[in-house]
């Protein structure tokens, strides 16, 4: 029988404890396996052309958030197992209630991970408008879809015309409503 040195036994560690990050610097973070799989992809949707996967979509937003799969599996309550499964590209049919957890644990939208066609979030669209853009687009909430779609098409129109104008040399400014220069008047 081995012998067995009882001083290097640890006890597990706390939650927190930086003590496993000591012995394992890797602790935590995404293997050199997944690093090297996902750096090897080009941003945006896939390197030639196509729409991205369940899995490299798993695995790019797991590396944006330093993230593990272990540490996924612990904070979406998805089992280590089924997350090994999708990112092996084995899980064909994820279930509807794993995929809105692991959008939750990865902090993207659920359209994101279930549709393939989505190469980023739409959600990041709306976190990077400014305070301009953002007013106008609750201001567009607000007033509703109908109204919204009534608006663009009077700017299309307008601004056809407008076009048009510039296009023939046309300059149509409407006159100041002022008195002192209306002949008619004089």
């Amino acid at each position: 029988m081995p012998h067995i040195n009882t001083e290097t036994i640890r006890t597990p560690a706390e939650p927190g404890d930086d003590t496993i990050r000591a012995l394992v610097p890797t602790a935590g973070r995404p293997s050199p396996r997944l690093r090297a799989r996902t750096f090897d992809r080009a941003p945006g949707p896939g390197r030639d052309g196509r729409p991205l996967r369940l899995d490299e979509k798993i695995y790019r937003r797991m590396l944006q958030l330093g993230m593990s799969q272990q540490a996924l599996a612990q904070k979406s309550g998805v089992s280590d197992s089924e997350i090994s499964r999708l990112l092996n590209g084995q899980s064909k049919r994820p279930g509807l209630h794993n995929i809105l957890r692991l959008a939750r644990a990865l902090e993207v939208s659920l359209d994101f991970l279930a549709d393939d066609q989505l190469g980023s979030d739409p959600r990041s669209a709306v976190d990077s408008l400014s305070g301009d853009d953002r007013e106008l687009l609750d201001r567009a909430r607000s007033i509703g879809h109908r109204e919204v779609a009534m608006l663009l098409d009077a700017t299309r129109v307008l601004g056809f015309e407008v076009a048009i104008r510039r296009l023939y040399g046309i300059d149509h400014r409407p006159e100041p409503d002022d008195p002192s220069k209306d002949p008619a008047r004089a």
